[in-house]
Order: structure tokens, then C-alpha cells, then sequence
């Protein structure tokens, strides 16, 4: 229990710092993106997501998770993407209001996903 009081007192007192830092890594994930930096900003985005772990985010979390996968399929790496898309499709949230759209959209994710995991498995 010690680590989640960690957490909690970590998130009460430099949460706010944390989630600045998220959206900074996040703004710098979308430019080398752009850019063609695949490795670059897949790197940046991993970390922004564990620094996201201490900010005062929370469903937030989700649009990082799915940027995440994004760039995992573009780089060519379905199964990362899959595992990320089944940590976001668990936080998202009936009660948010963009619930339906998050669903279809992480669902439009899943069937990317699949596709070149089919494509992959068959290269083998």
C-alpha cells in the first residue's frame, strides 16, 4: 500500500507539473510524427505515458493511449499496438460524453490492429 499512497501524495502535490509535462511530450509525439519520426515519437509518447501515471489526468489518458497506437501500426508493430489498445478499451468510460466515439474509435483501432496482425502472421 505504500506505493499507492506514493501515488496519491505525488499526484496531490506535483500532479498539475505532471500533467504539463504530458501535454508537452504529447505536442512533441504529434510534431516527429509529422515529421516521419516514428521511432522518435513513439519513444517520447511511452514516456509521456508513464509520466501520466503521476499528473492530474485521467481519461486524458486515453487519447494518449490511442495516439500510441496509431503510431505503433504506422511503425509496422500491431502486436504493441494491440496490448496498449487493450489497456485503453478497459478505462474507457460510459458516464464521459464522448463515450460512443471513443468506443468507435478505439473499435476502428482494433480492426487496423487485426489487419496487420493477420498480415504479420502470414509473412511468418
Amino acid at each position: 500500500m505504500r506505493y499507492q499512497e506514493f501515488k496519491k501524495s505525488t499526484k496531490e502535490n506535483f500532479g498539475e507539473f505532471y500533467s504539463q509535462q504530458v501535454d508537452y511530450f504529447f505536442e512533441k509525439t504529434i510534431n516527429y510524427a509529422k515529421q516521419g519520426d516514428f521511432d522518435t515519437s513513439i519513444k517520447i509518447a511511452k514516456d509521456a505515458f508513464v509520466i501520466a501515471k503521476f499528473a492530474n489526468l485521467d481519461y486524458e489518458k486515453l487519447y494518449l493511449i490511442g495516439l500510441l497506437c496509431r503510431l505503433l501500426l504506422d511503425k509496422g508493430q500491431p502486436e504493441q499496438a494491440e496490448a496498449y489498445f487493450k489497456f485503453g478499451i478497459q478505462i474507457i468510460d460510459e458516464i464521459e460524453e464522448t463515450y460512443n466515439e471513443d468506443v468507435n474509435s478505439f473499435f476502428d483501432l482494433k480492426i487496423e490492429i487485426d489487419r496487420e496482425l493477420i498480415k504479420t502472421l502470414s509473412n511468418k
